[in-house]
Order: C-alpha cells, then sequence, then structure tokens
C-alpha cells in the first residue's frame, strides 16, 4: 500500500495539468492512463519513468513504450486508456478507478466490470455526475445555425410534443441534419471534458459555413482528442456505411444524452441496428484505437462486414489491397521472400509482366493466378503491409507476423492478438 499511495501521490501532483477540462493525451507526454497503472501497482514508478523518458524521445505514447518494453500486455493497454477516459468523466476519482483497473487486470475483466463489482461491493462510490454540457438551443444560435427568433418556434413545438429539440429543427428541413448531429456530437465532447464550450462553437461555426463534419472541422483546427473519443464517431461511421439513418442517430444521440446511456444501447433500443450488427462494428472501430486500421477506412470495412455479410479477414485484406499501391510492390516482394512464402526467381518475371503503373491489386491477383501464392495469403500480406503503412508494424515484424500466420492459419489481427 506505501507504493500505491507514493504512486497516488506523484498521480496528483501530475493531474494538476489537466484543470479546466483541457485533458489532452499526447504522444510523449502526460498520459493518464500509465500513470493510472502506477496507481494500481500494477507497473512500479521505475518502469513508468522508464518509458515517460523514451515516450520523450521518440515522439510514442508511453502506454505503447511500457508495451514495447514488456512491461504490460495490448489488453492492459486498452484497460488503462478505458480508465483515462473513465477519470475524466469525474464519475469516479483516480484512487477508486486505479483500484478497479488493478482488479480488471488480475482478474481477466473488464474495466465496467469491475468498477460495477465494487460499487454493489460499496468498495467506490460516484464522486459526483458527468461534466454539464450546454444546451443544444444555446450551441446552434452562438455558431450561427439558427437565430433566436427561429428558435423559438421550434422550441415551442418540442415543449408541446415531447420531442427532443434536435428532431423536431431535423424534420422541420431548415437546418441541415449533418448541422444539428455535430451539434449534438459538441455536446458529449463538452460533457466528458474534452472541450470547452467556446472552441466547440468555433468548430461548430466551420461545420455551418464550410458544410464540414465535426470531425473534419477537428482536423481543421488541429484538434487532437483522445483515442478514448473515438466512441462518440459510432454515429458517424453507422450513418457513413448507410446502416443507420442520420435521423435515427440524431434521436439516439439526444436520448444517450439526456440518460448518460451509450448510443449504441439508444440504437438498438428503437430498432435501428441488431445487436450483433453493432458488436461487430464496435469491433471494427476497436482496431482504430489500436491503431490497426485508419479512420478514413472504417465505414467501408463495416459496409463489407456488416452489410454484405463478408468475413472480417476478407474485407480488412480486400481494403488493404485497394489503398496500397505500386510504390508497395518491394516491400510485397520482400514480406513474401523473407517469410519464406516464395522465392525472388519466381515472382520476378510475374512482376515484369505488368504494365506500366500498374495498381497493387493486379500484381497480387497476378500472383494468385500463377499460384504463387493461395488468396488467403495474398490478402494477409496487403493487412500486415497496410499495417506497416499505420506504423502498427515494422518491416521485420511483418516478415514475422506473416510466416507465423501461414504456420498456425491463422488471421494478421488474431495473430497480433495472440503475439501481444
Amino acid at each position: 500500500m506505501n507504493e500505491h499511495s507514493r504512486s497516488h501521490d506523484k498521480a496528483s501532483k501530475s493531474s494538476s495539468s489537466r484543470t479546466g477540462g483541457e485533458t489532452q493525451v499526447k504522444s510523449g507526454g502526460y498520459n493518464l492512463g500509465s500513470v493510472l497503472l502506477q496507481m494500481s501497482t500494477i507497473i512500479s514508478p521505475e518502469q513508468l519513468g522508464e518509458a515517460q523518458q523514451m515516450a520523450r524521445q521518440t515522439g510514442m505514447d508511453v502506454l505503447k513504450m511500457l508495451t514495447m518494453n514488456g512491461y504490460i500486455n495490448e489488453k492492459t493497454a486498452r484497460l488503462a486508456k478505458d480508465a483515462a477516459f473513465v477519470v475524466r468523466q469525474d464519475v469516479f476519482d483516480e484512487e477508486q478507478v486505479a483500484q478497479a483497473l488493478y482488479r480488471a487486470v488480475k482478474e481477466g475483466i473488464e474495466l465496467e466490470q469491475a468498477l460495477a463489482v465494487m460499487s454493489s461491493a460499496g468498495q467506490v462510490q460516484a464522486v459526483r455526475a458527468k461534466t454539464s454540457y450546454t444546451p443544444l438551443s444555446e450551441l446552434l444560435i452562438l455558431a450561427g445555425i439558427l437565430q433566436s427568433g427561429e428558435l423559438k418556434s421550434y422550441q415551442a413545438t418540442a415543449n408541446e410534443t415531447g420531442l427532443p429539440l434536435g428532431r423536431v429543427i431535423t424534420h422541420a428541413g431548415v437546418v441541415n441534419p449533418e448541422s444539428v448531429m455535430a451539434a449534438l456530437c459538441a455536446q458529449v465532447y463538452e460533457r466528458e471534458g474534452y472541450f470547452h464550450k467556446d472552441e466547440l462553437v468555433l468548430i461548430l461555426t466551420t461545420c455551418y459555413r464550410k458544410s464540414m463534419s465535426f470531425q473534419d472541422a477537428l482536423d481543421f483546427h488541429n484538434k487532437a482528442i483522445p483515442e478514448e473519443a473515438l466512441q462518440v464517431r459510432l454515429g458517424e461511421i453507422l450513418t457513413q456505411c448507410g446502416l443507420v439513418p442520420r435521423n435515427a442517430v440524431i434521436s439516439a444521440l439526444e436520448l444517450s444524452l439526456l440518460r448518460g446511456t451509450p448510443l449504441g444501447q439508444e440504437l438498438v433500443s428503437m430498432g435501428q441496428i441488431k445487436e450483433e450488427a453493432l458488436e461487430k462494428a464496435l469491433l471494427i472501430k476497436e482496431l482504430v484505437r489500436k491503431g490497426r486500421l485508419a479512420d478514413e477506412h472504417v465505414p467501408a470495412i463495416v459496409r463489407r462486414v456488416v452489410i454484405s455479410g463478408q468475413d472480417s479477414e476478407v474485407a480488412m485484406g480486400e481494403v488493404a489491397a485497394m489503398v496500397l499501391d505500386d510504390s508497395d510492390f518491394d516491400s510485397l516482394d520482400r514480406v513474401l521472400c523473407y517469410s519464406g512464402i516464395t522465392q525472388e526467381a519466381l515472382i520476378v518475371p510475374i512482376r515484369l509482366s505488368l504494365s506500366e503503373n500498374a495498381p497493387f491489386m493486379e500484381y497480387l491477383a497476378a500472383l494468385v493466378d500463377k499460384q504463387i501464392i493461395d488468396e488467403k495469403c495474398a490478402l494477409a500480406a496487403a493487412r500486415v503491409l497496410y499495417l506497416v503503412r499505420l506504423d502498427a508494424l515494422s518491416g521485420d515484424q511483418a516478415v514475422s507476423l506473416l510466416k507465423y500466420c501461414r504456420e498456425y492459419q491463422t488471421s494478421v489481427d488474431q495473430a497480433m492478438d495472440k503475439l501481444h
């Protein structure tokens, strides 16, 4: 317990940099998740200090350095990120969340389960409700999306019918649904403490004037958000891939804000999406948090897996093959030869037969057609090269991973989970 207390003192000093709702987990800087790991005694102060120093030198995230050094595994890193997210909601204090994190790691359960069990036993207690957020009406006026005079009639309709304001405005057809949805997203970000109201108004104004999505406006203003906040993009993803209508997402977002429930739960309750489909979408989105999938490719994967029923391994490989280009030909040759799958003498004639500027998919298909590799291997090779592009793997790791997949007949992502 002394080590735990000392860790807590250090964490308290570090947490002074998080006041005012400006928390940002940045590469190489303060990382709440890693401090919670120290507070819970899962890692030692020396291990944390070493990882922080390496993070500053490399520009990588502290949790990633802890994982690479073998002090924690990938699941523990994810639980630490979940713990940081809970702390930012200001429902439980750091000490309580650290205790729950310790329990989740030791018992192999999710953080939410650990908190629920400890709450029932009276071992943890919520210190206060989630942070408040600016009313939707105020955000719409401040961003110039609606005038106060226009808003009065909509508010009156909402009061008379009992319908949420966002739904009333959307049905009126005066304001485009994207602007209303962006304002609701802003409420979520403010409630969770990621941004101040003034920042969100600026972002919303950009959404409205430049016809941008909320995510694009964040990028426009160079506003980075912690990985944990990617969960609020679920609604955007579901609409982009055509799985759920935007109006339904708007309604679900409002209900989620009012009840403090997950967006996905509200969509299932409304009958807009089946639980099985939601779970598949969430698993795909989880790959973004793990650094294994670029945000812009999520809708394409969701469409293939959830709507078309395609196997996730196939979908990942096909999308990867479409993203890669002729600049990746050399990398493909290396991973195939160095992993022992084929020999350079066999693939050189095939590559020379390709037309100038041939797409990556054409080269991959030619290798399969000539029976140099089978289709499963081709998709796995594309997937590992895609991960190299994302800096999720080094070139040597890609070779080892492809060799492992071939030997044990497993997918790339299953192999990564296993090896981590």
